[in-house]
């Protein structure tokens, strides 16, 4: 403890009973701010207590909170003032809102847009945050297929509608959502039924591919394919949306075949600037055959067509017996370093346990598809 609050350090995040984040969390979403006082690292992520409530779509999403680092190791969480120490929750206020069920965060940072401009630092800038949230709506996912279980007939699930909003901030604590277009308040929604994202778009990531280019990638389920697949929006303010269209209507990436990390779809991922090219990399989570999630890479030169940079993931669970990441790897984020190299954030869960946890792996100098984890008690 220090100054009365919970010191954790990446790998594994103590869970305080009293917080919103306890048991589950996931999703970080992370960003470095460098200024003449040194270094500063934030943290954004979701989570569900243990009271939130059952009938909800099963994930960590519920709230948001925040954490912050002098060195994106040894983080420090940050009391909101939302339920539970989040810093943002559920709708409360519009019944009909998109995100009155539950909560997700997707991409947080400082945009330059006709609209809003900011300097692109932490202070002085306004934030924006990308999130996504579902409604108290009961889809109905009988006979539906997702990771090689077929669902029973005659199961819905509440909150599997999710839409993507936005809201703003000047200190990256206290946020004000702006309504979007369509009547639930959200920028962007779901697609025409019988369309491959009609059950729900989540996990939004944006690039700001030039002034008035603004791109948003999302996930969603097809269940014509069974695939997790990604899909692409276009904006040119970063506020009002419209899917990319095309052959597929906006998905971008569905996943690979056979042996592939993919073969059964790929999702929540992160977009980053390839610092070999002028191009992107994209970080994905994907789903094998087995239903293991790793994670691999794909690759564009123009942020619109992906080719994916190898069958296998550039990291997967841990082989080590007993330990907290030995199942499953995802929710990436990966965030650039001055001597070439990037620090690649993951969450990871354990069934045996029940343990949820965020975890750092780093790449091998310059090269990207080769990652170790971080062991903070190793660097102690």
């Amino acid at each position: 403890m220090a100054g009365g609050k919970e010191v954790f350090v990446v790998v594994v995040l103590c869970q305080l009973l009293d917080r919103f984040d306890s048991p589950r969390f996931a999703n970080p979403v992370v960003q470095r701010y460098k200024d003449e006082d040194g270094e500063n690292w934030r943290m954004w992520y979701h989570g569900r207590d243990l009271n939130f409530g059952n009938d909800v779509f099963s994930q960590p999403t519920g709230r948001i909170g925040l954490a912050e680092s002098p060195d994106g190791v040894h983080w420090e969480r940050v009391d909101g003032d939302e339920d539970l120490g989040a810093v943002l929750t559920p709708n409360k206020e519009e019944w009909w809102g998109f995100d009155t069920s539950h909560v997700g965060v997707g991409d947080v940072q400082g945009i330059k847009t006709d609209k809003i401009r900011g300097s692109g630092d932490r202070q002085g800038t306004v934030q924006f945050m990308y999130f996504f949230g579902g409604d108290q709506e009961e889809v109905d996912v009988g006979g539906i297929e997702m990771g090689g279980q077929k669902i029973p007939e005659g199961v819905a699930v509440k909150g599997l509608r999710m839409r993507i909003g936005l809201c703003l901030s000047f200190d990256g604590v206290h946020w004000t959502r702006l309504e979007g277009d369509h009547h639930s308040g959200a920028v962007f929604d779901v697609g025409q039924k019988g369309e491959w994202d009609h059950l729900f778009n989540a996990w939004p990531t944006v690039v700001q591919h030039s002034d008035n280019d603004f791109r948003m990638y999302y996930s969603s389920f097809d269940p014509q394919t069974s695939k997790y697949s990604i899909g692409l929006a276009r904006s040119t303010d970063g506020i009002k949306w419209k899917k990319a269209r095309g052959a597929a209507e906006g998905m971008v990436i569905n996943g690979g075949g056979g042996d592939a990390f993919d073969a059964r779809g790929c999702g929540r991922r992160h977009v980053v600037e390839d610092p070999e090219t002028a191009g992107y990399l994209m970080f994905v989570e994907g789903v094998d055959m087995d239903g293991r999630h790793s994670i691999g890479l794909y690759k564009s030169s123009d942020g619109l067509k992906w080719e994916r940079s190898s069958d296998k993931p550039v990291l997967q669970g841990s082989q080590e017996e007993g330990a907290w990441d030995a199942e499953n790897v995802g929710c990436p984020w990966v965030v650039p370093m001055e001597d070439g190299s990037c620090r690649l954030y993951y969450s990871s869960s354990s069934r045996e346990s029940g343990s949820h946890g965020i975890g750092m792996a780093l790449s091998d100098g310059k090269d990207w598809t080769r990652f170790t984890r971080f062991d903070p008690i190793a660097s102690a």
